[in-house]
C-alpha cells in the first residue's frame, strides 16, 4: 500500500505514518478507495464529529 501525500514526509517518518494510516483505517476514521491512479483516501464523514473531537483535544484546544 502507498499513501501519496501533496507533500512528502521526511524519510524517516514514512514507516509512522503508514501505521498510523492502517490505524485510522481500522477504526474508520478514514476511507480508502482504490483508482487508477493508486489508493485514495478521505476522512469518513459520519464521525466527523469526532474526528474534530480528537484534534481539538490533541492540540488543546476548547472543546
Amino acid at each position: 500500500m502507498k499513501i501519496f501525500l501533496k507533500e512528502y514526509p521526511p524519510p524517516n517518518l514514512k514507516g509512522k505514518l503508514k501505521d498510523i494510516a492502517e490505524e485510522l483505517m481500522k477504526e474508520s476514521f478514514i476511507i480508502k478507495k482504490p483508482t487508477s491512479y493508486g489508493l485514495q483516501i478521505s476522512l469518513n464523514v459520519d464521525r466527523s464529529d469526532e474526528i474534530k473531537w480528537r484534534i481539538k483535544k490533541y492540540f488543546d484546544l476548547p472543546i
